[in-house]
């Protein structure tokens, strides 16, 4: 048998050796999208009210499941808002976004599109709704306008709420809540009257929502908006 020469031997060695440090340092590198901090959602679901006009219920989304709600999306269908859908993310990795869907258009839902959410450009990671407030037509059968609230992770890891925040200061009261930059809101033609926001009880944010339809035989038309929130908890 052929002597391995002692040069052999001090390769082979180092490259074990780097291949141990590569090993390590890949295992200890974050996974992609994964937060610092441990957060579980505790505690029971409660309801708020509705904001609009309370009809046939719809939840939509997983009230106790480990996603949390930074927007709802709607689509209309000649004029009628027959879709609504959240926009989700998994509260312990924000590379996770998904969403559930209530549509009630058929097969080829279209329309004008509607959608306020709490995006990663303009708000922090781990942005969630707390509240929401609808616009609806001025005989209250149809919502034409969605607004949100929100809630963050403070530097002492506890949920606080996001401050107004305005470009300017608002003309009149009546404008504060639109103009409010930390409250995206999103609206259709016929946005006539806003109703009252609803909201989650401090320190909950909103894992889904309920949806409620013109109260018909074949409910079609979104009129409300509740919100089903859980307490949000960050170990770090």
């Amino acid at each position: 048998m052929r002597k391995l020469s002692g040069n052999f031997r001090v390769a082979s060695a180092l490259r074990v050796s780097l291949a141990v440090a590569a090993f390590t340092v890949a295992s200890a590198l974050p996974v992609a999208g994964a937060r610092d901090n441990r957060i579980s959602l505790t505690g029971e679901v409660s309801v708020t009210d509705v904001s609009g006009i309370a009809g046939t219920p719809v939840v939509v989304g997983e009230p106790k499941g480990t996603q949390a709600v930074y927007g709802i999306r709607s689509l209309e269908r000649d004029g009628t808002p027959c879709y609504i859908a959240t926009v989700t993310e998994e509260v312990n990795n924000y590379g996770k976004d998904s969403g559930f869907v209530q549509n009630l258009c058929g097969h080829n839902p279209g329309g004008a599109e509607m959608q306020a959410k709490f995006g990663d450009i303009r708000f922090s990671r781990g942005t969630f709704v707390r509240a929401v407030r609808v616009c609806m037509t001025e005989d209250g059968a149809k919502i034409k306008g969605i607004q949100l609230r929100g809630r963050e992770f403070g530097e002492d890891g506890t949920m606080v709420d996001l401050p107004r925040r305005y470009a300017e200061p608002p003309s009149s009261a009546s404008l504060e809540d639109l103009v409010d930059l930390n409250a995206p809101s999103d609206m259709r033609l016929h946005c006539d009257v806003w109703k009252g926001w609803v909201e989650c009880p401090p320190g909950e944010i909103a894992t889904a929502i309920t949806a409620h339809f013109r109260p018909e035989s074949q409910p079609d038309s979104l009129t409300g908006i509740a919100l089903q929130c859980r307490e949000l908890n960050s170990t770090r």
